[in-house]
């Protein structure tokens, strides 16, 4: 059986913020304010960021 690997739905700060060309500070301020422009989600003490708005966001072509 091939394993394939698939992106994740979501990602955390760091990677948001690389993919975006932020710093993680930056990032993670506008995500407390609610300011920041892709859906995102905080689950416990974590945040995840939504990887298609992010792509969306980016320019990026999605799969």
């Amino acid at each position: 059986m091939r394993e394939t690997q698939e992106k994740p739905y979501f990602v955390g700060i760091a990677q948001a913020a690389k993919v975006l060309g932020m710093s993680y500070s930056a990032v993670w301020d506008s995500l407390r304010r609610g300011d920041f422009p892709v859906q995102s989600v905080q689950i416990g003490t974590k945040w995840r960021i939504s990887r298609a708005g992010l792509e969306a966001l980016a320019g990026e072509e999605r799969e």
